[in-house]
């Protein structure tokens, strides 16, 4: 298949070896990222030690989401490699899923797309091959990057450092006139953010889910710069994102313990993209 894949690790817990276990077999090797900002976190050892094809590129800086892929796209073009799957660390193919997911790649032209990508949450499934439809957008976990077009468009921005890293990526492949694929019925298991349960006495309790303070910060601020490149391309696109960043600000005031926190750094997302700042100005 000439492809290799990269993850990012940052602070993982015990499932990442399992998860990686569910794709790598489909690679030729796998480039390991870790940004977790500590020396000798013992994780390239032991994932040396389960899987032979493991190649480690960095250890003890954060390079965010953004420097990590940059890191094995660099690597993957030198080498001359065709694909790239990029993965995070709390994500994992089933091994039915995975199975049709990467024979179904094989069986695309991609000499004009630039992403392919599995649904990303769990839907119905049948018996059938992948099928995919053109998307503006997919998340980058279980995403297959042509590396040519990488070559062709330009890298991951480092702006971003994480979040919208995914976005900016596929709307800039499609002004180049590139085309982002996603299955419709291959998915791959992927948990987000962070959840709470909600309620009052004897009202049962819903989870609700939603990002830390600075992360969200990078989601807001990331959004303005992205708007600001793209927006006159694709109104629908953040017209939607608009109303899913207002709804998260919404619920986060109304549940999370930590509410005066979401107002400074959404405050502060606001000015830094006001001033230029980029990168990992919150200290993650």
């Amino acid at each position: 298949m000439n492809m290799v894949g990269v993850v990012t690790l940052y602070r993982p817990d015990a499932t990442y070896i399992r998860n990686i276990g569910s794709y790598i077999d489909y690679l030729d090797k796998l480039y390991v990222v870790d940004n977790t900002p500590e020396d000798d976190c013992g994780y390239f050892r032991e994932l040396q030690q389960a899987y032979p094809n493991v190649i480690c590129l960095s250890n003890g800086k954060n390079l965010g989401i953004s420097g990590a892929l940059n890191c094995a796209l660099s690597k993957a073009i030198a080498d001359g490699h065709h694909r790239l799957l990029t993965m995070d660390q709390d994500s994992h193919f089933s091994q039915e899923q995975a199975q049709r997911y990467f024979a179904s790649i094989e069986r695309i032209d991609d000499g004009t797309v630039a992403v392919i990508a599995p649904h990303h949450r769990k839907i119905e499934t049948d018996e059938e091959e992948c099928r995919f439809v053109e998307r503006d957008i997919v998340y980058t976990s279980g995403n297959v990057l042509n590396v040519e077009v990488a070559s062709n468009i330009g890298m991951f921005d480092e702006h971003l450092f994480i979040d919208s890293v995914d976005h900016e990526y596929c709307l800039r492949a499609k002004m180049n006139g590139y085309r982002i694929m996603q299955a419709t019925n291959c998915y791959l298991n992927h948990d987000v953010g962070n959840g709470k349960a909600t309620g009052f006495f004897f009202l049962r309790k819903k989870i609700r889910s939603f990002h830390s303070p600075k992360r969200f910060y990078f989601m807001v601020r990331n959004y303005f710069y992205i708007e600001k490149l793209y927006g006159d391309y694709f109104r629908i696109f953040f017209r939607k994102l608009r109303k899913e960043l207002r709804k998260e600000f919404i619920s986060s005031m109304k549940y999370s313990d930590v509410r005066s926190d979401y107002i400074y750094y959404v405050i502060k997302a606001w000015c830094d993209y006001r001033k230029g700042l980029f990168g990992n100005t919150v200290g993650i």
